[in-house]
This record gives C-alpha cells, structure tokens and sequence, in this order.
C-alpha cells in the first residue's frame, strides 16, 4: 500500500483587533456636585435656623427675675426678682396671721391664749426657691428652655403653709402648771407613839404643758374659738404609802432596861432618851451616841450623878446615860446590825450582864453602829417613870429571816484575882481615922456571842465583842493630922484621891 505524506498546513493568520477608547462620564460627576451643592444649601439653612434657634433660647433664658407663668398664692411672679416676689407676697402673708384669743380654763380659774403669744412660721422662702428654680435646674439649657414654654400652656401655681410655733404659748403653758401642778407625796416616817407612825401619801397633780400648748394651736388652725380649751392634767401617784411601809418596816428589835429611883440620875437618863428617840439613820449611815446627844451640860439640863472615873464611883455631869447607851447597845444587837464602836465601862454594870455593857464619855469614848439594813431606820426610845424602865425600839427593815431572832451569851474567859489593898497616908484626915476611897475588885476577860434562834433552836453562835475589867485593889487612906482643938476644926475636905482625867467616865 502506497503510503502517502502530507504536510501539515500552517496556521491561518488572525485579522488586527480594533479597541474602542470609553468616553468619560462628565454627566455623573455633574450630578453629584449638584446634590453636594444642595446639600450643603440645605445644612447651611439647617446651621442658621439652630443658631437662631439657640440665640432666642439663650434670650429666654438669660433673665434674673422670674420666668411667666409662675404663681404663688395666685399672685403672678413672672418679671419679678426674688426680693420683690418676698416682700410682695410676705405682705399678703401677714395680713392672715391669727388675730384673737382662746380662752382656756381649769375648774373655775381662765387663762387667755391671745395672737400675740404666736409665732407663725411661713414656708415662704421654701416656695419661692422652689419656684424660682423652675427653668433653672434642669440639666441642659434645652431642659430648661422647655420647662419655661410649658409654663405658657401649664403655669405652675403654688402655695405656702403656715406652721404655728408655741412662742410665748410655752410661758403661758409653764405659768398654768406653776399654778395647778402639785408634787405626790410619799408616805414617811412622822413620830413615835404607839409603835412608829407614819404620814400619810397623797396623790399629786402635773399639767401636761406639752398637750396644752398643742390643743390651742390646733383650736387656732380649726378657726373655733368659741369653744374653751380645758388644761390637760396628769394624775401623780406617791411612790412610797403607807400599807408598803407598814408592810416592810416592822419593830425589828426591843429591850428594856430596870434604872434605879434616883431622880438625878433618871433624869440625865430622860435627856438622852429625849435626844435619840426619832432619829432616821439613812442606809449605810453610822449612828454615833455622842453625835446625836452631844455634849452633857447643865446648860442642857444635865445633873451630877453617879459615875465611873479611876475606878472610883464619883458624881459626875450627866451621870446614868451609860445606861442609855447600853441599852441602844443591847437593841442593836439582837437586830443583826453593825457595831462600829463599842467600850465596857471600869468594870461590870450592876444593871446588864457582864461583856453587855456600852459605855460613853464625850468626846472620846462613843457608842456607835452602822446601819446595814438598806432602808431607813427609826428609834423609839423612852422612859416610863413608874416602872423606872428604859425602852429601845429599833424599827426598819428586817436583816433576819423571818422568825430568825437573836439572844446574847456571856462567858467569862479569865477571872483575874484583886490585887492587895494600898494603904495611903493624908494629913487632911485625923491621925487614927481610915477610909476607903476605892472599893477593891475582881477582874474579867469576857467574850460575847450572838446566837441565832429559831423556833427554840440555835441556828449558829457568833462573836459580837471582847471585854476587859481590870482587876482593881482597895485603896485605904490613914489620917496623919494632929488631933486639933474646936477652934481649929476646919470645914469637911473632900477625902477622894484627885481625878486623873485621862481615864474616861464610866
């Protein structure tokens, strides 16, 4: 097979491409400088109307006096300043202040509450502050701007309250209380006859000034003062009567006393009992014998009698009132209070037991004890001449439990033996003569105890106080004078030793 070859043919040639130049868009270009033109026309206008808008805002708001449309107590505020509006209107004010009286009364007493004891507080400059502010206190002009064009289709309208003060109306409310109030009266303590006696409470009275003046101001405001305004009281009752005092205050001790029937002597012993009975101790106060008697004097009353001195019976001053003191001692005691001081005498009284003596010599040697009861405390103390008895009646209130009492119990601890007798000579004595110028004695150490009874039981025993009486020896005085003749007899001298006055009155 014949194989025939061709050869491959060449590639047409292509024909030139024309390319077509654009023509530019003037028209879209001029278009949009067109509306850019009108736009900034437009904002420009825009730009104007606001500042205009802003100048006559500005011109609105820039004033000092008060905005249109502002009334208070329906008077026009608008044009004037601050001052003006509050002398304008304090003057409308003042023309409706109260102007009258109001009767008051108490039973048959009147008062009269008249215009000029007010004081009427206005809430004026709280208004017009209120009001100057408005077209002021907003937080942009703009605010504030249309706060003022509102006024013109809504004024804004106020009023002012009046507050009525009590002014002279507390005088007035003081000067009726001064007359009405009477302070509650407690029951007390008023003397001693039979037992403690007590005064009687009384219930008081106390004008509530506070409700008063607020009734006349309210009678004011309420227009009707026709109608009296009654004093309002309030009823004051006693804190103390007598049912509480007699219910808490009970004879907490007694003890009684036999006296001799010496008449000097009972009546120093009358004089201190007269000086004692009735007095109040107060809580914790201390009782002093001879605080409260004071010094024995003739000037008072008080006689020479029997008494201790050296261990001597002697006449002193004011004798016997050991006995008193014994006896408020021996009271004392058995209600459970406080012994501050107590000192026996020389040596044991014929009228107690031994260690249950209290003897006082003014101004050193006291009786005294403290009141630990907590309440006041009352002594009863007399003397009834027909039995020659001392009484002592403690009253208050109880430190023992109920049917708890106390008795005393003497022992004596030492009994010291009388020393030898001391003879003496004195030449103011007849040789030959003796006399006895003190009486010899035993001594003693005695301890006394308080025990609690009840029921005839001992509870429980306490010490209450030591005492010490000392031995004492005679003494005998032996005369040494020549014996003389009746023209030199000379008058009677006093054959006691001298008075050493460092030792106290028995």
């Amino acid at each position: 097979m014949a194989t025939t070859t061709r050869k491959a043919a060449a590639p047409a040639r292509r024909a030139p491409v024309r390319r077509r130049r654009r023509k530019k868009n003037n028209a879209g270009w001029m278009l949009l400088l067109v509306l850019a033109l009108v736009g900034a026309a437009i904002g420009g206008v825009a730009i104007a109307q606001a500042a205009q808008e802003n100048r006559q805002m500005r011109t609105a708001l820039d004033r000092t006096t008060f905005f249109d449309g502002i009334y208070v107590e329906n008077v026009h505020l608008g044009g004037m300043t601050y001052d003006q509006a509050q002398t304008t209107l304090s003057r409308i004010l003042g023309a409706r202040e109260f102007d009258g009286s109001v009767i008051i009364t108490y039973g048959e007493q009147i008062w009269e509450a008249t215009s000029d004891m007010l004081a009427v507080d206005f809430d004026l400059d709280q208004v017009l502050t209120q009001a100057y502010a408005i077209g002021r206190s907003g937080q942009t002009d703009q605010d504030n701007y249309q706060a003022v064009q509102q006024l013109k289709t809504v004024p804004a309208r106020f009023n002012v309250s009046a507050q009525l003060g009590a002014g002279g109306l507390s005088d007035l409310a003081a000067d009726i209380a001064a007359q009405i109030d009477k302070p509650a009266k407690n029951a007390a303590f008023m003397g001693f006859g039979n037992g403690v006696q007590f005064s009687k409470e009384e219930s008081g009275l106390a004008v509530d000034q506070q409700l008063l003046t607020q009734r006349i101001l309210e009678r004011i405001q309420s227009g009707d003062l026709s109608t009296a305004v009654e004093v309002p009281t309030t009823v004051l009752e006693p804190q103390i009567t007598v049912a509480q005092l007699e219910s808490a205050y009970k004879r907490i001790a007694r003890y009684t006393s036999k006296a001799t029937s010496d008449k000097t002597r009972n009546s120093n012993i009358k004089l201190a009992l007269s000086a004692i009975n009735g007095t109040v101790v107060g809580p914790d106060e201390t009782f002093s014998m001879n605080g409260t008697t004071g010094e024995r004097t003739d000037a008072k009353g008080y006689q020479p009698a029997g008494a201790i001195r050296n261990g001597v019976l002697i006449q002193e001053l004011g004798g016997g009132v050991c006995q008193v003191s014994t006896a408020l001692f021996n009271a004392v005691a058995r209600a459970d209070l406080s012994i501050v001081e107590r000192n026996p005498h020389t040596w044991p009284s014929s009228y107690v037991e031994k260690g249950q003596d209290a003897m006082v010599d003014y101004p050193g040697s006291d009786f005294k004890f403290k009141n630990n009861t907590g309440a006041d405390l009352y002594i009863c103390c007399w003397f009834d001449d027909a039995s020659h008895t001392i009484y002592v009646e403690l009253y208050g209130v109880p430190v023992l439990e109920q049917g708890v009492t106390i008795e005393l119990r003497t022992e004596v601890l030492e009994t010291i033996s009388q020393p030898e007798d001391i003879v003496k000579e004195s030449s103011a004595l007849p040789q030959g003569s003796v006399e006895e110028t003190r009486t010899g004695r035993t001594g003693y150490r005695v301890r006394c105890y308080k025990q609690y009874m009840k029921d005839g039981q001992l509870l429980r025993e306490e010490k209450l106080c030591d005492s010490y009486y000392a031995a004492l020896a005679a003494i005998f005085t032996v005369g040494t004078a020549p014996a003389q003749t009746p023209e030199q007899t000379q008058a009677p001298v006093d054959s006691q030793i001298p008075i050493d006055t460092s030792e106290p009155l028995g």
